[in-house]
């Protein structure tokens, strides 16, 4: 079984730069779940932001996070894969 690496760090520490990159060279890659809330939140103008409603984001981080982890887990069979700060 190949392993499954996660990118940590602080705010504007590049980990999101740094798993695109690894995108680019051909590894399976998992993006933050937490920005693509915030994003999909403020298109469709919903409340589960964390600084509107902390509780219904974090909620939303837990389920993205688990479903992302089992998809890298299930990927990581075939090859090693990259989880962005999850």
């Amino acid at each position: 079984m190949k392993h499954l690496y996660i990118i940590t760090g602080g705010p504007g520490s590049g980990k999101t730069s740094l798993v695109a990159a690894l995108a680019v060279e051909g590894l399976r890659c998992v993006p933050e779940a937490g920005r693509a809330i915030i994003q999909d939140q403020v298109r469709k103008a919903g409340r589960a932001l964390p600084w509107d409603d902390q509780e219904a984001f974090a909620a939303m981080m837990l389920t993205r996070d688990m479903l992302a982890y089992g998809y890298a887990s299930a990927e990581r069979r075939l090859a090693g894969g990259v989880m962005d700060r999850s």
